[in-house]
């Protein structure tokens, strides 16, 4: 009974334009979206340090209709260094909603900036993926850096090519 009325509930569910935008940034930095292995459905999983934790709570408000469970807090521990540390995360439903970012966004598997992305980031992408990927360069310096490291020398040209003069 519990599960007819959640797949009812998420019949109703859409990703408004204010979310799309959010998402956009979510894939260019840390975010991810999990793809269903038996329905043609994703989901988007948001972890982050605990210094980020109003940032974290500040996506759960943004996507909150799509969450079932509230922010958990997690430890893990690095395998490197044997170090640990704590962590928030959400994530969201699955749904055929995300789906199609999943698709655009790891075309072979692995996460890839898409050709289309000029028409994809917005001023708000961009400050979301600022605040998951972005730094100060120095006390001194005071500039910004957003890290691209994951993604290829053509991919960083493609979101210069996107950013213009706002990056």
């Amino acid at each position: 009974m519990r599960s007819r009325i959640l797949e009812e509930y998420k019949k109703t569910l859409q990703l408004t334009f204010r979310q799309q935008e959010i998402l956009v940034g979510l894939m260019l930095g840390d975010g991810h979206l999990e793809q269903s292995p038996s329905t043609p459905r994703a989901r988007l999983k948001v972890e982050q340090r605990a210094e980020a934790k109003e940032y974290v709570d500040w996506l759960y408000v943004n996507f909150r209709e799509w969450i079932h469970r509230t922010v958990r807090t997690r430890t893990k521990s690095l395998k490197t260094t044997g170090r640990s540390y704590r962590y928030y995360e959400f994530t969201t439903y699955c749904h055929e909603e995300f789906l199609p970012y999943r698709q655009l966004f790891y075309p072979h598997g692995k996460k890839e900036v898409p050709q289309s992305i000029d028409k994809l980031l917005t001023p708000l992408g961009v400050a979301v993926w600022f605040m998951d990927d972005g730094s100060i360069k120095s006390h001194e310096c005071k500039g910004r850096i957003i890290n691209t490291h994951s993604f290829t020398g053509e991919e960083v040209s493609l979101l210069l090519f996107c950013a213009g003069e706002e990056i």
